[in-house]
């Protein structure tokens, strides 16, 4: 979370955070950033891999400005998971795979 809040302080106009978190794919941890983001009114995509299960794991948030310009975040989803392989699961306006 301090890395997404230092690449905003740093890039405050930037319309996206794209990362690979080392987090092993960890949920709880996953969520917390996009919830960081959505309070910062921020589009992001997050990485993260669970090495032992040889999966994947992603999650977006589409900021309101995003969506307005016709960004949706399960079709972003759909075309990532078209790429790594897996289901898309939505809850909201954040997908985790």
């Amino acid at each position: 979370m301090d890395a997404l809040q230092q690449f905003f302080k740093d890039k405050p106009d930037a319309p996206g955070y794209f990362a690979i978190l080392d987090v092993n794919a960890n949920a709880k941890v996953m969520q917390g950033v996009v919830l960081q983001a959505k309070k910062l009114g921020k589009s992001i995509y997050i990485f993260s891999a669970d090495n032992t299960a040889g999966k994947v794991a992603h999650v977006n948030a589409v900021s309101e400005e995003a969506k307005a310009k016709g960004l949706d975040g399960r079709e972003w989803a759909s075309a990532v998971t078209a790429i790594l392989g897996g289901k898309v699961g939505c809850r909201s306006h954040v997908l985790l795979v």
